[in-house]
């Protein structure tokens, strides 16, 4: 019995290693003024203004752009998010998201502020992406992580690895565990 067990646990662990290649998220930063209201207020104001700063893949800006944006619609968790990197409208909030695809400078680490900061080309064939979730120039949450192995951003692994950088960006329960508000779901893909 204690082999068969062992044998399933096995099996189990390979099959979930063989879902490895969808990227990893690495770091996760969450400030202590952040809870789910922000992501309530953004959705309320209409689609999230995105800039996108660096292109991984060997395809024209903006088919990146667009697979991103694709990539990143309605993968939070409710009330949902729409992104554009169209000009905004007047909005009444100002939250927007930076997100980097490459090094950033050493040292360095907030977008919110000073967007405009060059971004080195991380190796050809890995996405290095770095999401900052703004408002105005405060970092609320900050997400990162990286994907080898892929050369379109209508690969399946690409669309996977960017519904994981969202889920990390907007969490739904409060990340410092305050007040018993700790609400932590562990659904893989929300609104799928």
């Amino acid at each position: 019995m204690k082999r068969v067990a062992f044998g399933m646990a096995v099996a189990a662990a390979l099959a979930v290693g063989g879902c490895s290649n969808s990227g990893f998220t690495y770091g996760s930063y969450y400030d202590s003024r952040y809870d789910y209201t922000h992501v309530n207020l953004a959705a309320s104001d209409g689609p999230v203004p995105v800039q996108i700063k660096g292109n991984p893949l060997p395809v024209p800006p903006a088919q990146f752009a667009d697979g991103l944006l694709a990539a990143m619609q309605e993968k939070n968790f409710p009330p949902r998010l729409r992104f554009t990197t169209a000009a905004p409208e007047k909005r009444s909030y100002d939250y927007r998201v930076v997100m980097a695809f490459g090094d950033l400078p050493a040292g360095y680490n907030d977008l919110c502020k000073t967007p405009d900061v060059p971004i080195a080309p991380a190796p050809r064939g890995r996405v290095d992406a770095k999401a900052f979730f703004c408002y105005g120039d405060l970092i609320l949450t900050y997400a990162s992580g990286s994907l080898s192995g892929i050369t379109s951003p209508q690969d399946p692994r690409f669309d996977r690895f960017i519904t994981q950088v969202v889920l990390e960006l907007f969490p739904i329960y409060d990340p410092r565990g305050r007040g018993g508000r700790d609400v932590r779901v562990s659904m893989a893909t929300p609104g799928r």
